[in-house]
């Protein structure tokens, strides 16, 4: 068995740590609390996330995840879901990315039984492609 420890793997030139633009590996995530999402866009709301700048809560269901790191196109892929409570009652909800950009996408939340938009109890979603 082998192991390999390091503090920073550098890029060819040896100038620089490298980053990941084109290998496959998810390139954003975020963990939200959709009801204490905010207007202006700010981090608040967000439990945990990777190359996420801020979070806008544009109405009820509906937010804007910008990335801090721009993608290099807007053929990526975002993966989501959601909840909308923390039982398994909740377990019924609908989630769906749009108006995918090079700086951020947006996306919808709702309750799958009835269509009802709704702010997710958790939202999770992965934006997977490349880097600028």
């Amino acid at each position: 068995m082998s192991e390999i420890r390091a503090t920073t793997i550098s890029d060819a030139a040896g100038t620089g740590p490298i980053t990941l633009t084109k290998q496959s590996a998810a390139k954003s995530y975020v963990n939200i609390s959709g009801s204490s999402l905010t207007n202006p866009a700010s981090l608040t709301g967000i439990n945990g996330s990777f190359n996420v700048a801020s979070v806008l809560d544009v109405q009820t269901g509906e937010a804007t995840v910008s990335f801090t790191s721009t993608m290099n196109n807007n053929d990526y892929s975002v993966v989501g879901t959601t909840n909308q409570s923390n039982d398994v009652s909740g377990r019924n909800s609908n989630f769906g990315a749009y108006a995918l950009g090079t700086s951020s996408y947006t996306f919808c939340t709702c309750r799958a039984s009835t269509a009802a938009v709704e702010d997710g109890f958790v939202v999770s979603a992965t934006a997977h492609g490349d880097l600028a």
